[in-house]
């Protein structure tokens, strides 16, 4: 840059002859980067992509943030002058930062909570519905920095919306009668759900492909809005309201379930990256990374501080009880994501191809990462199962006995027979619908349905039977309605029969050996070769001997 263009940028102002010197060496400093300072300003001047610069400018000059700042500011005036009445001249004797801080936790959720993550939505649905996501798709920007481009305008209107709000949380405080580490939690969690339902909204907006189903997800952003509100005052009432400082174990959850909403955002945004991504390519392997990395942060989190709170009531113990559910909560987490995994179709690009592990340890381990709906169900059972294998550790070492070592295998077994065959056959199904390929739609789409309908019959089919053959039309747990996975659970400690989880195991191994004879195309695809011209242009082979062998 010049010396002209840089005196420019200097003001005019300038009381004399120095402060122009000063403030023009400043600015050539600032440009040069001689500073470390200023190199690392430039740097982060230069990540920040096109799309996140324009919309920025445009979210923060549009008159829904405008209109939405306003009554914001309007509403804080009027109920901090509502409620400071209204507790005259008791303001004065007693706590009132909790009354007063009840109003503003609700004037914060509606801008960070339901108006942020329905904007992020509608800023990606209108690039698909307008047509300009056309044309981002021939800039250099990749899919997952597009995405993040528009992550990051939400923060930056949640972040303006918390400085807007901050002097009232302090203003609370000091009417006393709250915890400040009470309501760092609640800002804390109320920061974490605003990204979260974000990062939903802008997955949901790749979908939006439609006008009638582009209606049905604005309806569902809707109601994750609410639902994340609904969390955030349970959240709120437990760690604020309570008019005492929040212990260990609550510190301790809101730490850990952070880091866990965090992955789940993770996932959202890479999923949102493979949705508008070129097809072929491979965005499944980190997705599936992202999972598996969420599902031990669950056992890890769980298993040590059920360990640490027992420790300090004196007990060196596990609740069996609490690691249980857990297995439960694992099943979800598993279930839902594997009934996408076995939704993918496998097709990847040449390209793609390049990177797949070539050697024995590499396709042993890895193989089952490459996109595929048979690697997808396999990697779906092989990840549950060391997952119920960490949680049976952990009973075992701090649980005790033989008896209980049994009974937590017959507990995990149940569990993952369950998995085997509810997402064995939603992917039996897929696999028949291919030979037919104009029934079969969106696979994203038809997969949870048709999962949703076998776990439907399952749950629905045991209830009839058990009724209708009693006479009296009142349910009864019975051998055959081993195929309710809610029912079992919750009557798990009270059946004996074996032979109603023998016969569970049986049909869950069938399906498996079924869903196993089908894998076929997805475990056999190899790395490929790059062309020569391609060799030439890098001056490396990718097909030459990896450095690590898991490559």
């Amino acid at each position: 840059m010049s010396d002209a263009t840089i005196e420019s940028l200097v003001p005019s102002t300038a009381a004399s002859h120095d402060q122009d010197a000063f403030h023009t060496d400043a600015v050539r400093n600032l440009i040069d980067g001689t500073r470390p300072s200023d190199h690392w300003l430039i740097r982060a001047s230069d990540w920040c992509s096109p799309i996140l610069v324009k919309e920025v400018r445009q979210a923060l000059k549009s008159r829904q943030f405008n209109w939405t700042l306003v009554l914001l500011m309007i509403f804080i005036a009027i109920w901090t002058a509502f409620a400071i009445v209204s507790m005259m001249p008791g303001i004065y004797y007693f706590p009132a930062g909790g009354t007063l801080l009840s109003g503003y936790f609700f004037l914060l959720l509606i801008p960070t909570i339901m108006v942020v993550p329905n904007s992020a939505y509608r800023s990606m649905a209108s690039e698909l519905e307008q047509g300009t996501f056309d044309v981002l798709t021939i800039t250099p920007l990749s899919p997952l920095k597009i995405v993040l481009g528009k992550l990051t305008v939400a923060m930056v209107q949640s972040l303006i919306f918390f400085s807007a709000l901050a002097p009232c949380m302090a203003l609370s405080y000091l009417l006393r009668g709250l915890p400040i580490t009470g309501i760092a939690i609640v800002l804390g969690w109320t920061a974490i759900f605003s990204l979260f339902t974000s990062s939903i909204g802008i997955l949901l907006a790749t979908g939006n492909r439609n006008k009638a189903f582009g209606t049905f997800l604005s309806i569902v952003m809707i109601v994750v809005c609410f639902a994340a509100c609904f969390v955030l005052y349970l959240i709120y009432f437990g760690n604020v309201s309570s008019f005492g400082s929040p212990q260990f174990e609550s510190i301790f959850a809101s730490l850990a379930g952070g880091i866990i909403i965090a992955g789940y955002t993770c996932v959202c945004l890479l999923a949102a990256s493979a949705a508008i991504g070129v097809a072929g390519e491979n965005y499944s392997t980190r997705i599936r990374w992202c999972v598996l990395i969420i599902s031990w942060i669950w056992v890890i989190t769980i298993l040590a501080g059920n360990l640490m709170f027992n420790q300090q009531r004196g007990t060196r113990s596990i609740d069996d009880e609490l690691v249980l559910a857990l297995g439960i909560v694992l099943a979800i987490h598993w279930g839902g994501f594997g009934m996408f995994f076995i939704a993918e179709r496998g097709v990847t690009s040449l390209r793609a191809q390049r990177r797949l592990p070539v050697t024995l340890l590499g396709r042993t381990f890895l193989s089952w990462l490459n996109p595929g709906s048979g690697t997808g169900y396999l990697f779906s059972l092989a990840s549950y199962a060391g997952c119920l294998g960490g949680l049976c550790f952990g009973l075992v070492t701090r649980w005790g006995g033989i008896s209980q070592l049994v009974d937590a295998v017959s507990y995990c077994l149940i569990l993952l027979a369950y998995l085997v065959i509810y997402l064995g056959l939603t992917r039996l199904v897929l696999v028949l619908l291919d030979m037919f390929p104009r029934l079969i739609g969106n696979r994203m789409i038809m997969a949870p349905c048709f999962g949703l309908l076998f776990l439907l019959i399952g749950v629905a089919t045991p209830l009839l039977l058990s009724g209708f053959w009693n006479g009296t039309g009142t349910p009864d747990y019975e051998w055959y309605t081993i195929m309710n996975p809610f029912w079992t659970m919750v009557e798990y400690d009270k059946f004996p029969q074996v032979s109603s989880q023998v016969l569970l195991i049986v049909v869950g191994s069938l399906v498996f050996t079924l869903n196993f004879a089908t894998l076929g195309r997805d475990v056999t695809m190899v790395r490929v070769e790059a062309p020569p011209r391609v060799r030439e242009e890098t001056m490396t082979s990718e097909i030459a001997k990896p450095e690590s062998p898991f490559e």
